[in-house]
């Protein structure tokens, strides 16, 4: 089956001398425009123990520039009906903003003076550290909320990865507004950006207004910083967040997977959508259908610049949380027991292909999507050849990607609930190391 359906708009490239990389594409059935702005400036720049400074440097850009200040910046945005929001990510940040067609030139100049000329005002640092602290109080109350970030803070324990992208209560305490400034001064340069702008524009009078506003921008004062690739777990430990008063316990097992740029996505895809990306999934008819034990049960990976985590997550009565961690285990060793075959790859890879056109809905998503495809060097083919990827799988193929990259013995789990009645069940699984869910911050390495 050949993918004649799903092409990704030709964006056309265009990178300025100071190595600003600016993506266009002209579409005219709308009279709208967005710009996403990719920042090459990810979590993984936060300094230890500094962990959100990248975050709320970025948050702050369009709070107060040269010439306007946070009130006024927010009030032009509004007297256009524009959008404008951030978003700090683990490898990169990024910006998006929404416009009509008539208002692009504003549009533009806002996202000039958001990235170059920000003044960080005192009060508006304050207040977003207290907003972001509160923030994280707050979800603490529900471990849903937070056993990502203390799953992937176990799992990648020591190496960037296991950084929270918003910081801790602790870290973000100890931010100074002078870091802020340094911080911007050091990292923000045209070298770092993307900008892919999709709409009903002019891509003639577009780029000359993007020289106009970007072309003598100097690069910024240092190089940001790329960790190591992360290790896979070679055997299995257990991190138990004790939260006394909790009735379920909430859980994650995994270990580290695959990079943005893996060849074999497409595989990975139909792999993640079998054990736990749909309602007919394993995990979800094991656990909730069969054995009736939780109400959602997933599988997801996180694939960064280098390889992220590949995760299991779900929930149940905390009595019932040994029963449940052994039929994920179950279902995970099932992908390496011969079990799969011709019908389940065919179901899942039409599910696929009847998911995936909602994911280019909107000019936002295809702008977003064109600077990811820029940023992780795949380019629009990975989205042009990934129907006849799927096509092309076989079930041979899907053991192999399930051999290389799900784990079937070395797993990082996290349970987050009372420690006092799930110890000895954690212990079956591992070596336990054991933290209050109401200390600040996540897991450290002893």
């Amino acid at each position: 089956m050949k993918n004649s359906g799903i092409r990704f708009p030709e964006f056309t490239k265009h990178l300025l001398p100071n190595g600003m990389t600016i993506l266009l594409w002209e579409d005219h059935r709308l009279p709208l425009l967005a710009f996403e702005v990719l920042l090459k400036i990810g979590a993984t720049a936060d300094p230890p123990g500094k962990e959100g400074l990248a975050a709320i440097t970025l948050s702050l850009l369009r709070k107060g520039t040269r010439r306007r200040s946070a009130r006024q910046f927010a009030e032009t945005l509004d007297s256009v009906g524009g959008r404008f929001s951030t978003d700090q990510a683990i490898d990169c940040g990024l910006l998006s903003l929404e416009v009509l067609r008539e208002d692009w030139q504003l549009g533009l100049t806002l996202l000039a003076e958001a990235l170059r000329q920000p003044v960080f005002p005192r009060e508006e640092f304050d207040k977003k550290i207290e907003q972001a602290i509160a923030g994280w109080r707050q979800a603490r109350d529900n471990p849903a909320n937070v056993i990502e970030q203390y799953f992937n803070s176990f799992l990648f324990a020591g190496h960037p990865y296991g950084r929270s992208e918003l910081g801790t209560e602790t870290s973000l305490a100890s931010l100074s507004l002078a870091e802020v400034v340094a911080f911007h001064q050091r990292y923000y340069g045209p070298e770092q950006v993307i900008l892919a702008i999709a709409g009903d524009c002019n891509s003639s009078e577009v780029l000359a207004k993007i020289h106009e506003l970007f072309a003598d921008w100097q690069p910024g004062a240092a190089v940001v910083p790329v960790p190591a690739p992360p290790q896979k777990w070679s055997h299995s430990r257990v991190l138990l967040v004790d939260k006394p008063d909790e009735q379920q316990v909430y859980f994650c097992l995994g270990n580290v997977g695959a990079a943005y740029n893996c060849p074999d996505y497409a595989g990975l895809d139909v792999l993640e959508t079998i054990l736990g990306g749909r309602f007919t999934s394993w995990l979800n008819a094991a656990l909730r259908i069969q054995a009736g034990l939780t109400y959602s049960a997933s599988v997801f990976s996180s694939r960064h610049l280098l390889p992220g985590a590949l995760m299991v997550a779900s929930d149940t009565a905390v009595a019932a949380a040994g029963r449940a961690l052994e039929i994920c285990l179950a279902q995970m060793r099932r992908l390496h027991d011969h079990q799969l075959d011709e019908a389940t790859l065919q179901s899942t890879v039409n599910y696929i292909r009847g998911q995936y056109p909602a994911n280019f809905e909107t000019l936002e998503q295809l702008a977003g999507l064109a600077c990811d495809l820029e940023f992780y060097g795949v380019g629009p083919a990975m989205v042009n050849t990934y129907f006849d990827r799927l096509a092309a799988l076989t079930v041979a193929e899907l053991e192999r990607l399930a051999r290389e990259y799900f784990p079937r013995e070395a797993f990082a789990f996290v349970l987050a609930g009372p420690a006092k009645k799930l110890r000895k069940v954690a212990a079956h699984f591992g070596p336990v190391e054991e933290i209050k869910l109401s200390d600040p911050g996540f897991y450290s390495p002893a």
